[in-house]
Parts: C-alpha cells; structure tokens; sequence
C-alpha cells in the first residue's frame, strides 16, 4: 500500500495545487451535469409512429453520476428495453 502523499511546502511552493478546487468544481460540474436537462429537450422530438410489438433493447450503455447527497461518484452500464405502443423512441436517445 502506497502512503498518502503529503502536502509540504515545497509542493505548495511549486504552484501544483493552485488549480486544484477549481479543477474539483469542474468535475462535480461535468458530473452532475445532466440533473438539469428537459427530457424534451433531450429527446428533441425523436418519437416515431411504428406499429410494432417488438421488445426495443439498448445495451450497453455507459452511465456516470453522483449521489447528490454523499457526494459519491458513480459509474458502470446499464441496458435499457422497452415495449412500444404504437410510438417508438429513437435509439440513439435512450442513452441521454
């Protein structure tokens, strides 16, 4: 097991750490970035009538977030399937 680093005065001295809390609210940013998306707009009217009674599966599909409580990333993937009635979402959206 590696030691943590520690953080001493040659390392604050040398500027490294300057940027660090603004590099951490970007990435909570980017995170947390789709909590506030539409689902129109992320759909941007791809609904289609299809008179199908096939099961429409998505796998696969890689998902990343955070807990908005714990201040927890996750991560991993998910499959997504369905049975339309008589609309069908394009698949390419159901990611988003």
């Amino acid at each position: 097991m590696v030691p943590p680093t520690l953080v001493t005065p040659r390392l604050v001295q040398s500027g490294c750490l300057a940027s660090t809390s603004s590099m951490a609210i970007d990435g909570c940013g980017r995170t947390c970035s789709s909590f506030h998306v539409l689902l129109a707009d992320a759909l941007n009217g791809a609904i289609f009538n299809e008179d199908t009674d096939e099961m429409v599966v998505v796998k696969d599909i890689e998902i990343f977030s955070m807990c908005e409580h714990h201040l927890v990333p996750f991560f991993g993937t998910v499959s997504v399937g369905y049975l339309p009635t008589r609309r069908v979402l394009g698949l390419s959206k159901i990611p988003r």
